[in-house]
């Protein structure tokens, strides 16, 4: 989380993560560095926590927070997250 929202790894802090419900919607919001490329995150969602596989297609959009970081958000239907696990996976491979 700490490469993907810009924050210190050394330094104990809440979770940047919120989750609530709006209607038939999960909706996820974060935090994220302006410092890496976009689309670098993806939402995975798991019944064990061994397999991962993308959420559901969902509605992601964002604002700027401030100069080093925007807000994703992120819309997902309720109807296909019959998992209980939800998590979001960083592909730094082309850093």
């Amino acid at each position: 989380m700490e490469y993907l929202t810009g924050s210190n790894p050394e330094e104990s802090a809440p979770s940047l993560l919120q989750f609530f419900r709006s209607g038939d919607s999960l909706v996820v919001t974060f935090p994220r560095t302006k410092a890496i490329p976009m689309n670098t995150e993806q939402i995975e969602v798991s019944g064990d926590l061994m397999e991962w596989d993308p959420a559901p297609d969902g509605v992601a959009s964002s604002s700027d927070l401030n100069e080093l970081q925007s807000l994703i958000i992120v819309t997902l239907p309720f109807e296909g997250l019959t998992q209980q696990f939800m998590q979001i996976a960083v592909d730094v491979s082309g850093q």
